[in-house]
């Protein structure tokens, strides 16, 4: 990164070796009318330095407060400036002649590149007169005065960027001070002084070197500078985007910042004078420029000197007068002193800015205005004195009166400001502001706000939670509404109500309103009702102004404990007759359906219907293992032939009151059929023909009380006893006058479980055809 570097000289010296030169040096002025649009360019202007020498310049010049110092072919040449030569000398270390690029020359200093730019050598007159040198890094750059230089940035190795620049001093090669930045900032050195570009602040930073105190000037251009030019209290900022600024850096600036004009943002060697910004203007043909010199004060006219050699300008050390080679290889200087000194001090007769006033949201009992900073301004070039107070007025009117006289407000200082009005609803309050400076200049009234206090009324924008019945539990139900409301400023409290209708009457008693409920900021309220009782519940909201909404509908529930009662719950056939085609076509088995309906005094019902088989359980089956509560009024199921199968219902409201069981509702489907030997669909008992075909018994065990047989009666029939495992149940005799096929019942009253048997008591022949068991 390259650093604009300023020079130091001597108007005294320019003006003495202009006397020195008498009848070989001319002085040409510019005429006053010279302006930065339409400079007035010389062909030559400044006085000649060594007019008569042969010695011509080929590269930069310096300006310091010894000597004039410049670059030719041959190396570096000076000559002093107390007039004791009157031609150029070469400078030597050493003993050999000092060459390369000359670069800077500030007071008793030299920097020097080698002809390939590859290295740079410091050279600074010691104690005895002599010259000594030492390479310093490449892009170092003399600090004004010559006492220090400040050397190229080391970069940050912690991933932060930036770095850091460290400042040595000349003589001796120490570092004396140094400055770190996360940005890469622009930095100076202008004699004891280190400037440089707050990366963080935008501002502009001073440390002394000798101390490294530092000291902060808030006038900065911004983040990431990215060049500085300093004569304290001077300096010239670039900006991250390259555009360049002048800065006063007093600790009480007269001038505000103000951006260079667009001819001046791309000079050459821009340096900072006493009264001027001076810098080379680009070349309109090969190998020429034009020096520019702006004033810092008055109009900041523009003026020219020229032609003059690209890269060879200085200033001297007070920064008055100017050094320039031209494109005869002679040095040129130019006394300065024509142009407009800096102002000390600024005249403010410019008026701050008229404030914009906020109105507040309204309030319950004021009408609150906001004011901003008050900030002060000037169209000139000029710091402004800056804002010392706000100052308030306000008047308040009653609806339909005219408006009164203003009345003074509060007045505040250098922040922001705030009126507040004490009235009340049906009133207008108007406040007005001005603002003032510390010169005493004041601004317009500012434009009316006008504000009310709040006479808008809350509204209720949610009641919920009650529904149309509510379960009572024990003869007592809990009727709980939650609530919500909204307002544009702000919902308060809220005020909750409620009414009942006693038991089996639809007409209800006046509103209650509890004391612990109105004012209230509790967002749900509940009541507590018995059953057949209705209740209603209706809330309302106040706001912090103190209006109220309207009071919501009425929400109402009926307490609801009565438990619905079955009223219809039957099978469709108690007993099925046997059919062949159930023993190899268990598909079509018997279906039976249970039907069943409910009745209760408020609402829809649903059911819960249980199924048991006692053949595969002595339970219950839970209402979950098959329809849970439906709506249905019937269900079917299909019967294994031989079996029994068993229902019961109840009913459930929508509140959850749940109802008793119905009685038990069966179906028996008669199957089971016995064979005999030859294969007959028939059971053919006798105890003659026990050993031969033993007992007929299932194969499965059974669940029951009873035994349902279809049994032949004949003159001859025998007789046979029924058991369910060891227990007997009955007998069954199969005599009858005459001959035919009859259903025979045997029965206990506890219920047994095992395998069915039927065991012949006689000789004579009893005939079975099929069965089922009863639980």
């Amino acid at each position: 990164m390259a650093f604009v570097q300023v020079k130091r000289a001597s108007r005294a010296w320019a003006v003495a070796l202009a006397a020195a030169l008498a009848g070989t040096t001319a002085l040409v002025s510019v005429p006053a009318t010279a302006t930065a649009a339409d400079p007035v360019v010389a062909p030559t202007e400044g006085a000649v330095v060594a007019p008569s020498s042969a010695v011509r310049l080929t590269g930069g010049v310096g300006l310091t407060d010894d000597a004039v110092y410049g670059e030719t072919a041959a190396g570096i040449v000076a000559l002093p400036r107390d007039g004791s030569a009157i031609d150029w000398s070469p400078v030597t270390v050493d003993g050999a002649p000092l060459t390369g690029h000359l670069l800077s020359a500030e007071g008793d200093a030299l920097l020097v590149a080698d002809a390939g730019g590859k290295a740079d050598t410091l050279v600074w007159r010691a104690h005895e007169g002599g010259w000594s040198s030492r390479v310093v890094a490449t892009g170092t750059t003399l600090g004004r005065g010559g006492l220090y230089a400040l050397l190229p940035a080391v970069p940050d190795t912690t991933g932060r960027g930036g770095g850091t620049w460290n400042v040595e001093d000349v003589a001796t090669g120490s570092i004396t001070s140094h400055y770190t930045a996360v940005f890469p900032n622009g930095g100076t050195v202008d004699g004891s002084t280190l400037w440089a570009a707050s990366g963080y602040a935008g501002g502009l930073v001073r440390i002394d070197i000798a101390t490294d105190a530092w000291s902060f000037v808030e006038r900065g251009t911004g983040y990431g500078s990215h060049g500085l030019a300093v004569r304290d209290p001077w300096a010239v900022e670039t900006d991250p985007n390259g555009v360049r600024f002048f800065i006063d850096a007093r600790r009480s600036p007269v001038y505000k910042n103000w951006q260079l004009p667009d001819a001046d943002q791309a000079l050459d060697r821009l340096s900072v004078g006493e009264r001027t910004i001076v810098g080379l203007r680009a070349a309109t043909s090969a190998g020429a420029a034009t020096v520019a010199v702006r004033e810092i004060g008055g109009d900041r006219t523009e003026r020219t000197f020229g032609p003059a050699a690209a890269g060879a300008l200085d200033l001297d050390d007070t920064g008055s007068t100017l050094a320039y080679r031209d494109l005869d290889g002679l040095l040129r200087v130019v006394d300065l002193g024509w142009a407009t000194p800096p102002a000390t001090t600024a005249v403010d007769q410019d008026p701050p800015e008229v404030p914009i006033l906020t109105l507040a949201p309204p309030a319950a009992t004021t009408v609150t205005v906001y004011g901003p900073i008050p900030w002060d301004t000037s169209p000139t070039v000029f710091t402004p004195s800056g804002a010392d107070r706000q100052e308030s007025r306000f008047r308040v009117t009653s609806d339909g009166a005219v408006p009164g006289d203003w009345r003074t407000g509060p007045v505040t200082g250098r922040s922001s400001s705030m009126v507040e009005i004490r009235t009340t609803p049906h009133h207008t309050v108007c406040v007005e502001a001005r603002n003032h400076d510390v010169a005493g200049n004041y601004s317009a009234w500012s434009q009316p706000v006008c504000g009310r206090v709040d006479e808008i009324a809350p509204r209720v924008t949610r009641v919920s939670g009650l529904a149309s019945t509510t379960r009572a539990v024990k003869d007592r139900a809990v009727a709980k509404i939650t609530y919500a409301a909204t307002d544009n400023l702000k919902v308060a409290s809220y005020d909750v109500r409620y009414k009942k209708a006693p038991r089996g009457s639809a007409t209800y008693s006046a509103w209650v309103y509890p004391g612990s409920w109105q004012r209230t900021t509790a967002t749900s309220r509940s009541v507590t009702a018995t059953t057949s009782q209705r209740v209603c519940l209706s809330v309302r909201a106040r706001d912090t102004a103190g209006n109220v909404s309207a009071w919501s509908s009425s929400h109402c529930t009926y307490a609801d404990g009565t438990a619905p009662r079955m009223t219809t719950a039957a099978t469709a056939q108690r007993y099925y007759a046997y059919k062949k085609a159930w023993d190899r076509t268990p598909d079509r088995w018997q279906q039976t359906t249970f039907t069943f309906a409910g009745r209760d005094d408020r609402s829809t019902l649903r059911y819960q219907v249980q199924d048991l088989y006692p053949v595969e359980s002595l339970g219950w089956y839970p209402s979950v293992y098959r329809d849970g509560w439906t709506t249905r009024h019937s269900v079917s199921r299909a019967v294994v032939p031989g079996e029994e199968i068993c229902f019961r219902v109840r009913a459930k409201d929508a509140v959850g009151n749940v109802g008793r069981w119905s009685g038990t509702h069966c179906s028996n489907v008669m199957g089971g059929m016995f064979y005999d030997s030859a294969g007959a669909n028939f059971g053919k008992l006798s105890t003659s023909e026990f050993d031969k075909y033993g007992s007929y018994r299932t194969g499965d065990a059974v669940v029951g009380h009873a035994v349902r047989l279809h049994v032949k009666k004949y003159p001859k029939g025998g007789s046979f006893a029924v058991y369910i495992g060891k227990t007997r149940i009955g007998t069954v005799k199969a005599t009858s006058s005459t001959s035919h096929w009859a259903y025979v019942t045997v029965k206990v009253r506890a219920h047994h479980r095992g395998v069915l048997q039927l065991k012949p008591l006689t000789k004579a022949v009893s005939y079975v055809h099929d069965y089922t068991v009863i639980y």
